[in-house]
């Protein structure tokens, strides 16, 4: 980090890794404080990092140590705002982490945005109806959605598999979702929302974005005539 900072100019740094985080928060804050150690030990001056975390990794303490190494952004997993969802999806944290990360990152001045799968296999109309309410209660912050998709390896298609219902073949494994309403529900969404959500400039995608770019103009740029563009992203981003 610090031959890029010094020899090639780079002041934004991107961590598309799992583990820039630990699983207990008190590890992840002496790692984070020792790296920031290091880089002004190195000369490194201001920088942007964007990371991606769990729900269940964050505290307030923890943000706040991010926030002074420079994060701007983290890419919450929080995949699923249904308990049934979560369950299905077996990702180990509960729908409460969640509402509980989105909430700490805004009280701590770091941007956020996250993915919901709302059909997964085993997914039902009223778990497609909770997702719909959790992203209810942070109209404030982007999202996208989608379904749950088969990788090779994956427990998804052994489980999928051995109970007949895997379709396609590699690298293009479906499934027919077994609640034939949220099977018909999803088939008409892909067809509805592929140009807003997953196009690379859906709105989706540039809601998502304009938050970022004001983010990082407000940290790069503090009291600036940018300085109030945060505050203008998030009021479009309420519409």
């Amino acid at each position: 980090m610090a031959r890029l900072f010094h020899d090639r100019g780079v002041r934004i740094f991107c961590f598309h890794d799992d583990t820039f985080l630990l699983p207990r928060p008190e590890d992840s804050r002496r790692r984070l404080a020792a790296l920031r150690e290091e880089l002004l030990r190195r000369d490194v001056g201001l920088v942007a990092v964007v990371a991606k975390c769990r729900p269940d990794q964050l505290e307030r303490a923890l943000l706040e140590e991010a926030r002074a190494l420079g994060t701007v952004r983290f890419y919450i997993g929080v995949e699923n705002g249904s308990a049934a969802g979560v369950r299905h999806l077996n990702r180990g944290h509960s729908v409460a982490d969640s509402h509980r990360a989105l909430e700490l990152c805004a009280a701590c001045g770091i941007y956020t945005c996250y993915n919901l799968l709302l059909f997964e296999p085993d997914a039902a109309l009223e778990d497609v109806a909770d997702n719909l309410a959790f992203a209810e209660r942070h109209l404030d912050v982007p999202f996208n959605f989608g379904r749950a998709e088969v990788y090779t390896g994956s427990s998804y298609e052994r489980l999928l598999r051995a109970s007949g219902r895997l379709r396609g073949a590699f690298p293009s494994f479906s499934y027919v979702i077994a609640d034939e309403r949220a099977e018909m529900l999803f088939r008409i969404l892909a067809v509805a929302f592929t140009v807003r959500n997953f196009a690379s400039d859906s709105l989706a995608n540039l809601n998502s974005a304009s938050g970022y770019e004001a983010a990082l103009l407000g940290h790069f740029y503090p009291g600036s005539a940018a300085a109030d563009l945060p505050a203008r992203a998030a009021a479009l981003k309420g519409r």
